[in-house]
């Protein structure tokens, strides 16, 4: 627990140093015992796994701030268990102790291997064998696609997700990803997609639970969604792989587009749902910026799929199906998050929109239209020279002023009680066009 403590401070690093050497031998039997445990075991067993959990529970805080010798020296001992762990071992058991503590495990794994991945990439290329990152890959490929998208593994597939993402934002002497274009585009069509679209479950929070799905999907507070690992995973490969990634993207964004043309008003919804957040994870690509439009990738989706959307809004919504409504929200939330780079006019377009979406009848909307509001008093643009750079708001008070004028006595009516109780965003972006305006 005192490892554990935040900050990498040097009498940590000390300590860390200091237990591996001291229980390191100890600790390396007991692992070795450990794994071939549960490696052996022909159904998942509690004891074992739980056995092993403790074991990588202290492998990791002796390596979170720093890598010891002696782990070092048996780092291909301690890579053998883990990959063994991960290939072998999946979250279902006949019980559901054992199907808990094998999840447990499993999560810890992934985020050891995640962590070591991307902090020590030295340390693991200095080993004889090559193609630990290829083979970390491997297992957390094995493992993801022996998971359904039932929320009970949702934690194990971020944390395996994770895995992915570390190893290919590094370069590596044999690349996991850079040698075959057919690794790429499995992992954006088996990996990305699946955990981008809604699930089922998703829509039955969505009915059943409005403030709950709000919590999870605003900025900020998804990012322990399968969404988010699945946006930071695009983002991790753009970083080695820009313009095959961009590529991919682009083509998919097309593919899932044309199917929602032919589909259902829900599965349309679901695919433009996922077309959004595949476009965010590309947004500030530079190969995007080449392959598409001048404007870039974000600013040609929001003009083709998402504006006419918004400027279709002549009066308040009412009535609104659930397609359309999560269609919209999305919307908002594709302004919102990339309110940094679609450029201004663009913006400044879809403003006068937002007193109407604020009057919606369903609360997710004016609740993004509040959000909407509040982060865009935050926009600023660098200004200046390099040596003394400055900041100044994007918006000045003439251009969202007036609009913000008119929202100002709707976020209070809503606050009386026309929305969801106790509505902190509301409370957010009220406090925030006062502030702007002044007030």
């Amino acid at each position: 627990r005192h490892l554990r403590s935040d900050g990498r401070h040097v009498e940590l690093t000390r300590q860390a140093r200091y237990c591996a050497e001291l229980l390191g031998p100890m600790h390396l039997e007991f692992w070795r015992l450990a794994c071939d445990r549960v490696v052996a075991s022909e159904v998942p067993d509690p004891e074992s796994s739980q056995l092993l959990l403790a074991a990588s529970e202290v492998l990791y805080d002796f390596t979170r701030l720093v890598m010891p010798e002696h782990v070092q020296q048996n780092l291909e001992s301690y890579m053998q268990g883990i990959l063994a762990v991960l290939q072998r071992s999946a979250p279902s058991a006949p019980s559901a102790s054992a199907t808990c503590a094998t999840k447990e495990l499993l999560q810890e794994l992934c985020g050891l291997l995640a962590m070591w991945l991307s902090r020590y990439p030295e340390v693991l290329e200095t080993l004889p064998e090559k193609r630990w990152p290829s083979r970390s890959v491997e297992a957390a490929w094995s493992l993801l696609i022996k998971l359904d998208d039932s929320c009970a593994h949702d934690a194990l597939v971020i944390s395996a997700i994770a895995v992915l993402s570390s190893a290919s934002c590094q370069e590596w002497q044999m690349s996991p990803f850079g040698s075959d274009a057919t690794v790429l585009a499995a992992v954006c069509e088996r990996v990305v997609l699946p955990n981008l679209k809604l699930r089922a479950i998703d829509l039955e929070m969505f009915h059943d639970d409005l403030q709950e799905y709000i919590a999870r999907d605003v900025e900020g507070n998804d990012i322990q969604t399968r969404c988010w690992a699945a946006i930071d995973l695009v983002r991790s490969l753009r970083r080695r792989h820009d313009k095959e990634t961009c590529e991919l993207v682009v083509a998919y964004v097309k593919k899932v587009l044309q199917k929602a043309l032919s589909s259902d008003a829900q599965t349309a919804a679901i695919c433009k749902h996922a077309c959004i957040h595949l476009v965010i994870s590309m947004a500030g690509s530079t190969a995007g910026q080449r392959i598409t439009s001048p404007g870039g990738l974000a600013t040609e989706f929001f003009k083709e799929q998402l504006g006419p959307e918004l400027l279709a809004v002549q009066e308040p919504p009412r009535g609104t199906s659930v397609e359309a409504v999560l269609f919209k929200a999305a919307c908002l939330k594709f302004i919102t998050v990339l309110r940094n780079i679609l450029p201004a006019e663009l913006v400044l377009g879809i403003v006068p929109r937002l007193p109407l979406l604020l009057q919606a009848e369903h609360p997710l909307l004016h609740s993004y239209a509040a959000i909407c509001g509040n982060v865009l008093t935050t926009v600023q643009d660098r200004v200046g020279d390099q040596g003394r750079p400055a900041w100044r708001p994007r918006y000045s008070r003439e251009q969202l002023g007036p609009v913000f004028m008119e929202m100002i006595p709707m976020v209070l009516q809503l606050l009386e009680g026309r929305s969801l109780p106790q509505n902190c965003h509301l409370l957010r972006a009220l406090s925030a066009l006062l502030a702007f305006l002044g007030q």
